[in-house]
């Protein structure tokens, strides 16, 4: 692959990775290179062609689009809407720039062990605007009533992915997804050599969190509240 600089392909490497919320250094590690291979691409040099189509995978999107920014939409857009497009009642957000669809997991899905989520996966998507919107988010309901009343009963949470220092969680919301328990949120704690997942509710008990295998960490980033129910 040619190593000329193209600033704009470095833009597009840097719009992938800040909503993820990662430095340099932490996205690098996803791919096995240093933070002076990111600073690199980001100044506008290529990767190689086997970790361009990783990143391209990461920010669910093209590598057509990360050369030339051709296309828009990500892969997942382009096919999703092409699908609603069919359908008479598809949502008017479609039409708006910058608005984009976010996939809310079936409930079974998120009461079951973590996966790869496919298209099956999902209950139905909503259209978010920008202020709402993330890479790599994805919306979930709230099935009790463990954090009321900042979080009540059905209503929606966005949460994404953590890969950084599970420390850096200490006293935020976070959603952590056990094998064959699913989804619970709460505030997180490190007590005793345990991490706790503690209820704003304090009609429940705090959840003591074992790492195993297969354990996912999430940020909530938003949650969505429906009054009166």
């Amino acid at each position: 692959m040619n190593r000329h600089f193209d600033k704009q392909f470095g833009l597009r490497i840097k719009e992938i990775r800040t909503p993820l919320g990662l430095n340099q250094t932490e996205f690098g590690k996803l791919f096995g290179v240093t933070q002076e291979a990111v600073s690199f691409w980001e100044r506008g040099g290529y990767p190689d062609s086997q970790v361009l189509l990783r990143i391209a995978k990461r920010g669910d999107t093209t590598v057509e689009w990360l050369l030339s920014g051709k296309k828009e939409r990500t892969v997942k857009e382009s096919h999703l809407i092409n699908k609603l497009s069919l359908k008479k009642n598809a949502s008017p957000l479609m039409n708006i720039r910058g608005y984009k669809p976010v996939p809310l997991l079936h409930d079974h899905v998120s009461n079951g062990s973590p996966k790869i989520i496919t298209q099956e996966h999902i209950a139905e998507f909503l259209w978010l605007p920008p202020l709402f919107w993330k890479s790599n988010l994805y919306l979930v309901r709230m099935r009790n009533d463990f954090m009321d009343p900042i979080l009540k009963k059905a209503d929606i949470v966005g949460i994404c992915e953590w890969f950084n220092n599970i420390r850096a969680l200490e006293g935020i919301i976070t959603g952590i997804w056990l094998p064959e328990k699913g989804i619970s949120i709460g505030w997180l704690s490190f007590q005793k050599k345990h991490w706790v997942l503690n209820p704003q509710n304090h009609q429940h008990s705090r959840s003591i969190i074992k790492i195993q295998k297969g354990i996912r960490f999430f940020r909530v980033i938003w949650w969505w509240g429906f009054p009166n129910k």
